[in-house]
Protein backbone atom coordinates (compact mmCIF):
# COMPACT_ATOMS: atom_id res chain seq x y z
CA UNK A 1 0.00 0.00 0.00
CA UNK A 2 2.80 2.26 0.60
CA UNK A 3 4.52 1.77 -2.42
CA UNK A 4 1.60 1.63 -4.16
CA UNK A 5 0.90 5.75 -3.05
CA UNK A 6 5.17 6.59 -3.27
CA UNK A 7 4.39 6.04 -6.46
CA UNK A 8 1.17 8.16 -7.37
CA UNK A 9 1.64 11.04 -9.78
CA UNK A 10 2.11 14.34 -8.00
CA UNK A 11 0.44 17.44 -9.28
CA UNK A 12 3.15 20.53 -9.06
CA UNK A 13 2.95 23.69 -10.39
CA UNK A 14 5.07 25.84 -12.44
CA UNK A 15 5.08 29.71 -13.06
CA UNK A 16 6.72 29.69 -17.07
CA UNK A 17 7.43 32.98 -18.76
CA UNK A 18 7.77 32.86 -22.18
CA UNK A 19 8.26 35.70 -24.61
CA UNK A 20 6.71 35.48 -28.28
CA UNK A 21 7.23 38.52 -31.11
CA UNK A 22 4.67 39.59 -33.06
CA UNK A 23 5.59 39.67 -36.51
CA UNK A 24 5.40 43.61 -36.49
CA UNK A 25 7.47 43.67 -33.53
CA UNK A 26 9.88 41.30 -35.02
CA UNK A 27 10.14 43.95 -37.96
CA UNK A 28 10.13 46.70 -35.35
CA UNK A 29 13.49 45.39 -34.18
CA UNK A 30 15.21 44.52 -37.39
CA UNK A 31 14.79 47.75 -38.14
CA UNK A 32 16.38 49.17 -35.02
CA UNK A 33 19.46 47.45 -35.76
CA UNK A 34 20.01 48.82 -39.24
CA UNK A 35 22.69 51.56 -39.49
CA UNK A 36 21.42 54.52 -41.16
CA UNK A 37 23.26 53.67 -44.50
CA UNK A 38 21.42 50.27 -44.75
CA UNK A 39 18.29 51.69 -43.54
CA UNK A 40 18.53 54.31 -46.48
CA UNK A 41 18.84 51.30 -48.75
CA UNK A 42 15.75 49.27 -47.68
CA UNK A 43 13.99 52.46 -47.68
CA UNK A 44 15.00 53.09 -51.69
CA UNK A 45 14.61 49.33 -51.96
CA UNK A 46 11.25 49.13 -50.43
CA UNK A 47 10.22 52.29 -52.92
CA UNK A 48 10.95 50.65 -55.88
CA UNK A 49 8.58 47.38 -54.78
CA UNK A 50 5.81 49.67 -53.53
CA UNK A 51 3.82 51.31 -56.42
CA UNK A 52 2.16 53.45 -54.25
CA UNK A 53 5.56 55.13 -52.41
CA UNK A 54 7.58 57.95 -53.20
CA UNK A 55 11.00 59.00 -52.18
CA UNK A 56 11.63 62.42 -50.97
CA UNK A 57 15.04 63.09 -50.88
CA UNK A 58 16.56 64.51 -47.74
CA UNK A 59 18.15 68.22 -48.32
CA UNK A 60 21.48 66.67 -47.01
CA UNK A 61 23.16 64.14 -49.10
CA UNK A 62 23.33 61.02 -47.01
CA UNK A 63 26.47 59.75 -48.54
CA UNK A 64 28.70 63.05 -47.64
CA UNK A 65 32.08 61.12 -47.38
CA UNK A 66 34.02 64.52 -47.61
CA UNK A 67 35.37 64.23 -44.10
CA UNK A 68 37.19 60.93 -45.52
CA UNK A 69 40.84 61.86 -46.60
CA UNK A 70 41.82 60.97 -50.39
CA UNK A 71 44.59 59.00 -50.58
CA UNK A 72 44.62 59.33 -54.20
CA UNK A 73 44.59 55.89 -55.41
CA UNK A 74 41.45 56.10 -56.69
CA UNK A 75 40.77 51.93 -58.77
CA UNK A 76 39.47 51.39 -62.32
CA UNK A 77 36.13 49.89 -60.20
CA UNK A 78 35.45 52.69 -57.57
CA UNK A 79 36.17 55.67 -60.81
CA UNK A 80 33.80 53.93 -63.02
CA UNK A 81 31.22 53.38 -60.13
CA UNK A 82 31.31 57.13 -58.91
CA UNK A 83 30.42 58.06 -62.76
CA UNK A 84 27.19 55.71 -62.52
CA UNK A 85 25.50 56.97 -59.50
CA UNK A 86 25.93 60.76 -60.66
CA UNK A 87 24.48 59.53 -64.33
CA UNK A 88 20.96 60.69 -65.01
CA UNK A 89 19.98 56.87 -65.85
CA UNK A 90 16.94 54.71 -64.23
CA UNK A 91 18.05 52.44 -61.29
CA UNK A 92 17.91 49.14 -63.70
CA UNK A 93 19.96 51.03 -66.14
CA UNK A 94 22.05 51.36 -63.54
CA UNK A 95 21.83 48.28 -62.19
CA UNK A 96 23.22 46.78 -65.39
CA UNK A 97 25.97 49.00 -66.47
CA UNK A 98 27.35 47.97 -62.82
CA UNK A 99 26.90 44.32 -63.87
CA UNK A 100 28.92 44.77 -66.77
CA UNK A 101 32.23 46.74 -65.16
CA UNK A 102 32.45 43.91 -62.57
CA UNK A 103 32.87 41.81 -65.72
CA UNK A 104 36.13 43.85 -67.38
CA UNK A 105 39.37 42.51 -67.41
CA UNK A 106 42.12 43.88 -66.05
CA UNK A 107 42.50 46.04 -68.96
CA UNK A 108 39.18 47.51 -69.02
CA UNK A 109 38.25 45.07 -71.92
CA UNK A 110 34.67 43.84 -71.83
CA UNK A 111 35.70 40.36 -73.76
CA UNK A 112 32.94 38.20 -72.53
CA UNK A 113 30.34 38.24 -75.41
CA UNK A 114 26.59 39.70 -73.74
CA UNK A 115 25.14 36.63 -75.10
CA UNK A 116 27.20 34.75 -72.24
CA UNK A 117 26.78 37.39 -69.80
CA UNK A 118 22.78 37.62 -70.31
CA UNK A 119 22.98 33.63 -68.60
CA UNK A 120 24.40 34.52 -65.65
CA UNK A 121 22.60 37.97 -64.90
CA UNK A 122 18.93 38.30 -65.03
CA UNK A 123 18.91 40.89 -68.03
CA UNK A 124 17.75 40.83 -71.52
CA UNK A 125 20.25 40.89 -74.65
CA UNK A 126 18.65 44.17 -75.38
CA UNK A 127 19.47 45.60 -71.98
CA UNK A 128 22.85 44.53 -71.87
CA UNK A 129 23.31 45.84 -75.22
CA UNK A 130 21.83 49.22 -73.86
CA UNK A 131 24.28 48.96 -70.69
CA UNK A 132 27.18 48.46 -72.92
CA UNK A 133 26.68 51.70 -74.70
CA UNK A 134 26.49 53.57 -71.79
CA UNK A 135 29.66 51.86 -70.08
CA UNK A 136 31.49 52.79 -73.31
CA UNK A 137 30.75 56.32 -72.42
CA UNK A 138 32.32 56.51 -69.41
CA UNK A 139 35.77 57.59 -68.59
CA UNK A 140 38.30 56.66 -69.52
CA UNK A 141 37.02 56.17 -72.99
CA UNK A 142 37.77 52.84 -74.58
CA UNK A 143 36.50 51.12 -71.44
CA UNK A 144 34.26 47.99 -72.46
CA UNK A 145 35.65 47.66 -75.77
CA UNK A 146 36.00 43.44 -76.72
CA UNK A 147 38.81 43.88 -78.44
CA UNK A 148 41.90 46.58 -79.73
CA UNK A 149 39.90 48.01 -82.89
CA UNK A 150 36.65 48.82 -80.55
CA UNK A 151 38.93 50.61 -78.16
CA UNK A 152 40.37 52.82 -80.57
CA UNK A 153 37.65 53.40 -82.54
CA UNK A 154 35.76 54.64 -79.44
CA UNK A 155 38.86 57.13 -78.39
CA UNK A 156 38.90 58.18 -82.07
CA UNK A 157 34.95 59.09 -82.62
CA UNK A 158 35.34 60.83 -79.20
CA UNK A 159 38.47 63.06 -80.51
CA UNK A 160 37.50 66.14 -82.04
CA UNK A 161 38.35 66.54 -85.79
CA UNK A 162 40.16 63.31 -85.44
CA UNK A 163 41.80 61.94 -88.95
CA UNK A 164 38.37 60.81 -91.25
CA UNK A 165 40.72 57.79 -92.99
CA UNK A 166 41.77 56.95 -89.87
CA UNK A 167 38.51 56.04 -88.58
CA UNK A 168 37.50 54.43 -91.68
CA UNK A 169 39.94 52.08 -91.46
CA UNK A 170 39.14 50.82 -87.79
CA UNK A 171 35.33 50.86 -88.79
CA UNK A 172 36.16 48.46 -91.42
CA UNK A 173 38.43 46.52 -89.03
CA UNK A 174 41.36 47.14 -91.00
CA UNK A 175 43.98 47.59 -88.11
CA UNK A 176 45.79 44.12 -89.09
CA UNK A 177 46.73 45.40 -92.58
CA UNK A 178 47.52 48.94 -91.67
CA UNK A 179 50.04 47.66 -89.15
CA UNK A 180 51.11 45.75 -92.15
CA UNK A 181 52.74 48.26 -94.96
CA UNK A 182 52.86 45.39 -97.13
CA UNK A 183 49.24 45.16 -97.58
CA UNK A 184 49.02 49.09 -97.91
CA UNK A 185 48.49 48.65 -101.84
CA UNK A 186 44.94 46.57 -100.91
CA UNK A 187 43.92 50.27 -99.43
CA UNK A 188 42.10 52.33 -101.21
CA UNK A 189 44.16 55.06 -100.06
CA UNK A 190 47.58 57.14 -101.08
CA UNK A 191 50.88 55.72 -99.44
CA UNK A 192 50.92 59.40 -97.26
CA UNK A 193 47.55 59.64 -96.42
CA UNK A 194 47.73 56.01 -95.58
CA UNK A 195 51.04 57.31 -93.15
CA UNK A 196 49.33 60.34 -91.37
CA UNK A 197 46.40 57.82 -90.86
CA UNK A 198 48.81 55.55 -88.82
CA UNK A 199 50.29 58.42 -87.06
CA UNK A 200 46.94 59.43 -85.71
CA UNK A 201 45.90 55.72 -84.65
CA UNK A 202 49.50 56.31 -82.28
CA UNK A 203 47.99 59.05 -80.71
CA UNK A 204 45.61 56.81 -79.12
CA UNK A 205 45.88 54.42 -75.80
CA UNK A 206 44.82 51.31 -76.37
CA UNK A 207 45.13 50.37 -72.51
CA UNK A 208 42.95 53.18 -71.16
CA UNK A 209 42.71 51.69 -67.84
CA UNK A 210 46.46 51.44 -67.21
CA UNK A 211 46.55 54.35 -65.03
CA UNK A 212 44.08 52.77 -63.09
CA UNK A 213 44.24 49.43 -60.67
CA UNK A 214 41.48 47.17 -61.38
CA UNK A 215 40.87 46.10 -57.53
CA UNK A 216 37.69 46.03 -55.53
CA UNK A 217 35.83 48.75 -55.07
CA UNK A 218 36.75 50.92 -51.73
CA UNK A 219 33.99 49.75 -49.02
CA UNK A 220 33.38 53.08 -46.65
CA UNK A 221 31.43 52.90 -42.90
CA UNK A 222 28.70 55.54 -42.55
CA UNK A 223 28.47 56.68 -39.04
CA UNK A 224 25.17 56.98 -37.57
CA UNK A 225 26.59 59.53 -35.85
CA UNK A 226 28.99 62.41 -35.93
CA UNK A 227 30.90 64.49 -33.33
CA UNK A 228 32.10 67.90 -34.25
CA UNK A 229 33.21 71.19 -32.45
CA UNK A 230 31.68 74.60 -33.53
CA UNK A 231 32.45 77.97 -31.81
CA UNK A 232 33.97 75.99 -28.78
CA UNK A 233 30.88 73.60 -28.60
CA UNK A 234 30.81 69.52 -28.99
CA UNK A 235 27.51 69.00 -31.76
CA UNK A 236 26.66 66.00 -32.52
CA UNK A 237 25.15 65.39 -35.80
CA UNK A 238 22.83 61.54 -36.72
CA UNK A 239 23.07 60.31 -40.42
CA UNK A 240 19.38 58.97 -39.70
CA UNK A 241 18.13 62.73 -40.28
CA UNK A 242 18.96 62.71 -43.70
CA UNK A 243 17.23 59.64 -44.65
CA UNK A 244 14.65 60.12 -47.47
CA UNK A 245 11.47 60.64 -46.37
CA UNK A 246 8.47 57.83 -47.62
CA UNK A 247 5.24 59.68 -48.80
CA UNK A 248 2.46 57.43 -49.61
CA UNK A 249 -0.05 58.36 -53.01
CA UNK A 250 -3.27 57.94 -51.30
CA UNK A 251 -4.73 59.46 -54.62
CA UNK A 252 -3.27 56.93 -57.22
CA UNK A 253 -4.09 54.05 -54.43
CA UNK A 254 -7.82 55.29 -54.41
CA UNK A 255 -7.80 55.64 -58.23
CA UNK A 256 -6.36 52.69 -58.88
CA UNK A 257 -8.38 50.47 -56.28
CA UNK A 258 -11.54 51.65 -57.72
CA UNK A 259 -11.01 50.30 -61.29
CA UNK A 260 -9.59 47.14 -59.64
CA UNK A 261 -11.46 43.81 -59.69
CA UNK A 262 -12.58 42.81 -56.24
CA UNK A 263 -9.74 39.64 -56.60
CA UNK A 264 -7.18 42.76 -56.57
CA UNK A 265 -8.63 44.52 -53.31
CA UNK A 266 -6.18 42.09 -51.02
CA UNK A 267 -3.21 43.50 -53.24
CA UNK A 268 -4.00 47.15 -52.54
CA UNK A 269 -4.99 46.46 -48.71
CA UNK A 270 -1.34 44.76 -48.61
CA UNK A 271 0.16 47.24 -50.00
CA UNK A 272 -0.56 49.76 -47.71
CA UNK A 273 -0.33 47.77 -44.72
CA UNK A 274 3.20 47.48 -45.99
CA UNK A 275 3.69 50.78 -45.80
CA UNK A 276 2.07 51.73 -42.71
CA UNK A 277 4.08 48.81 -40.76
CA UNK A 278 7.48 50.05 -42.14
CA UNK A 279 6.56 54.07 -41.85
CA UNK A 280 5.76 53.36 -38.18
CA UNK A 281 8.70 50.90 -37.64
CA UNK A 282 11.05 53.80 -38.53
Amino acid sequence: MMQAQSMSLKVQEKLVTRLFLSTKLKQDLKILSYNAYDLSKVIQEFAQENPFVELKSSSKELQNLDWIEDNGNENLIDHLLSQVRVSVWSSKEKRVVKFLIYQLGEDGYLRTSLESLKNKASFSLQELKTGRDKLQKLDPIGIGAKDLNECLLLQARDKQDFNNIAISLLEKHELEVLADPSKWATLPYEHEKIITALKAIQTLNPTPASEYELGEPTQYLIPDLKFYFEDGRLMISSARSNLPEMIFDDEKFVDLQKDSEIKDKDYFIKQKKNFTDLHYAI
